[in-house]
């Protein structure tokens, strides 16, 4: 197996420019961003990229970045009224102060940065292109975004591994929100990675996915919109509790080496419709495993849709995220579609499209 190729950051240096950004920034300049950040699709691993496994046992993940996006449009403008904050997102909050904002992300990132703010008016939008509690990352996403966003406030661009962190801390830590750190991971880099986690750390190293294995992976998956939207957090604090995450040790395990073997699966690939055949069989068995975690990672209307995407010719699936709705991912032949689409009842579906570019900027427009 060749040596894994990993993209390593000198995180000191932004650190410190952007410390010292927020420290010389004033209201001579006022700015308007607008940030694009990919969601993800999960293959493989999932589960092994919580701190209370990696740290003890190590952690794997194969995830990509798709063609779907969270948008934040961030606005700092001169006070004119007397509420300080608009947030519009499926509501609109309108408020004075940032601890009276209700978006738990906002609330939280928007203190970290509550220097920059200075007196302004800040205005944020976000809207997106899946809806939310669906598997694909967006709450992860928008945070990302909005640290993106309000780091290009003040001139400053974080490498990915700082926005991931960034993004990391305000979600789990800050907000004590259960998950692992795929999510963060895979919209700050973008790109179809193998990430390695351990000791509180992350490495991510690109895989090169390109040519004719590209065409076979977009052409072999898919997702149905299963229209069951369920709490990511809710879900994983029961999956993935201290005392199921010490039950489960070896649940883990077996989802971690499933993971090495599609690694291997991927690398050795010479024909590419084989490899994704060998994915979807793995896919199967590391689906199994998931749901041994908890009853909440999957429902009976949920199985019966796989069963019957099974039957109609798919290699394997599972539901992407932590479970219990969302997107149901298939891994099939490509000439199987039409049939797998009336077995599960014409469910809406979205292709699998990859994404090289992790979170940008798409608009800035400065104000002197």
């Amino acid at each position: 197996m060749r040596k894994d190729r990993c993209i390593t950051y000198d995180t000191t240096a932004a650190t410190v420019a952007a410390g010292e950004a927020y420290a010389t920034m004033t209201s001579q300049v006022l700015t308007s961003v607008i940030t694009a950040t990919p969601f993800r699709v999960s293959f493989f691993g999932g589960g092994t990229d919580f701190p209370g496994y990696f740290n003890r046992r190590g952690g794997l993940v194969l995830a990509t970045s798709v063609q779907q996006y969270s948008y934040v449009a961030l606005n700092s403008l001169p006070r004119l009224l007397e509420k300080r904050f608009r947030i519009s997102y499926s509501q609109l909050e309108m408020v004075s102060r940032i601890d009276e904002i209700r978006h738990d992300i906002c609330r939280a990132t928007l203190g970290e940065y509550e220097a920059l703010l200075e007196d302004h008016f800040v205005d944020i939008h976000s809207y997106a292109d899946l809806p939310t509690g669906t598997g694909v990352g967006s709450s992860s996403a928008f945070a990302v975004g909005l640290v993106q966003a309000l780091h290009a406030l003040c001139g400053v661009y974080l490498p990915p591994k700082d926005l991931a962190r960034k993004a990391i801390l305000i979600e789990r830590e800050k907000l004590g929100d259960v998950g692992g750190w795929q999510d963060q991971v895979a919209s700050a880099y973008g790109g179809f990675n193998l990430v390695r986690f351990r000791e509180n750390d992350f490495e991510v190293f690109p895989l090169g996915i390109a040519g004719g294995l590209r065409e076979t992976i977009e052409a072999s998956c898919w997702l149905y919109f299963t229209a069951m939207r369920r709490s990511s957090s809710a879900v994983q604090q029961v999956s993935f509790s201290p005392a199921n995450m010490v039950d489960k040790a070896k649940v883990l395990d077996q989802t971690r080496e499933l993971a090495e073997e599609a690694l291997v699966v991927l690398r050795e690939a010479t024909d590419p419709l084989a490899a994704m055949r060998r994915w979807g069989a793995l896919l199967h068995e590391a689906w199994a495993l998931k749901r041994s975690l908890s009853s909440s990672v999957s429902l009976p209307e949920i199985d019966k849709l796989y069963e019957k995407a099974r039957q109609a010719g798919a290699w394997g699936g599972k539901i992407i995220g932590a479970g219990g709705g969302g997107f149901l991912l298939v891994i099939a032949p490509p000439d199987r579609r039409a049939a797998i689409d009336a077995a599960v009842g014409n469910l809406h579906s979205f292709p699998v499209r990859l994404e090289q570019n992790g979170s940008h900027i798409v608009y800035v427009n400065e104000k002197v």
